[in-house]
């Protein structure tokens, strides 16, 4: 019984031994007497200190920086999803603009020629260097017909050659198998033939009257012959002059005025006044 009390008490002994020195500490650091060997254990301890603090401050600096470029990450894949449809967006937009401003253009040079226009789209070019034609994406019932004009800013690209229900084939300008009546501005004696020519992008213009003196830059315009009596569309600038002493005419080098190869919407005029 009395071991059994012994070994009690003596269980208690650590508790109450640690008890006795924590309150002695506390009356100690009370009365000032332990505040020498603070400050030295204070000075001792501060390198470790500061070695902890900055250890804790870099790690948490490098775990917040894993977190950020975390979320950079997930933000970058979503701008990646994205991009993609704001490209095709941005460019169907631009598209929508550039279509705008040929629509404007057009609509000005329209009201001065009193000209009734149908708007189209190119669907495609054939063979430019052997046929010279595009496919529209308009036809018979839009009201087209064979030899009406394809222009854009006043300017003539071709001449509707074959109509479908839906669309259409126009012969360019810059095609061998296309000529046109056509004359000089300022100068309505100077009539002659325009003609695209085989592997160059310059028109061929023929069949001007020897006494009559061409310069290079003078407008080439339609007489509306061939094109449903549609006058004064501009074809392109005289560039050269071709010398052959045995053609009875005078021959030159025109430029077309339109980027034949690079159409995208055009105009076709279906009445004229």
């Amino acid at each position: 019984m009395r071991r059994a009390r012994f070994q009690k008490r003596w269980h208690l002994k650590p508790f109450l031994l640690t008890l006795g020195v924590i309150i002695l500490l506390a009356i100690l650091h009370y009365l000032s007497v332990l505040r020498p060997l603070e400050s030295l254990l204070t000075r001792a301890f501060q390198p470790i200190q500061r070695a902890v603090f900055v250890t804790a401050q870099d790690l948490s600096y490098r775990f917040g920086n894993l977190g950020r470029l975390a979320e950079l990450e997930a933000d970058s894949r979503r701008f990646q999803e994205k991009t993609p449809r704001l490209s095709g967006q941005i460019t169907k937009l631009i598209g929508i603009a550039e279509d705008n401003v040929i629509l404007r253009e057009q609509l000005k040079l329209q009201k001065s020629r009193e000209r009734q226009l149908v708007f189209a789209k190119l669907l495609g070019y054939y063979d430019l260097k052997k046929d010279g034609k595009i496919l529209l994406n308009i036809g018979r019932a839009d009201n087209l017909e064979k030899e009406m004009p394809v222009i854009l800013y006043d300017s003539l690209a071709g001449v509707i050659t074959a109509v479908g229900e839906y669309s259409s084939t126009a012969t360019l300008i810059s095609s061998p198998n296309l000529t046109l009546n056509v004359y000089v501005q300022g100068k309505p004696n100077a009539k002659g033939l325009l003609k695209g020519q085989a592997g160059s992008s310059a028109l061929l213009l023929s069949h001007i009257d020897k006494n009559i003196k061409l310069e290079v830059g003078e407008f080439v315009l339609t007489t509306g012959q061939g094109v449903r009596d549609n006058r004064n569309l501009l074809l392109g600038t005289i560039i050269e002059q071709i010398d052959n002493d045995k053609d009875p005419y005078n021959s030159y080098l025109v430029s077309p005025a339109l980027a034949l190869e690079k159409l995208g919407t055009v105009f076709v005029v279906t009445a004229s006044s």
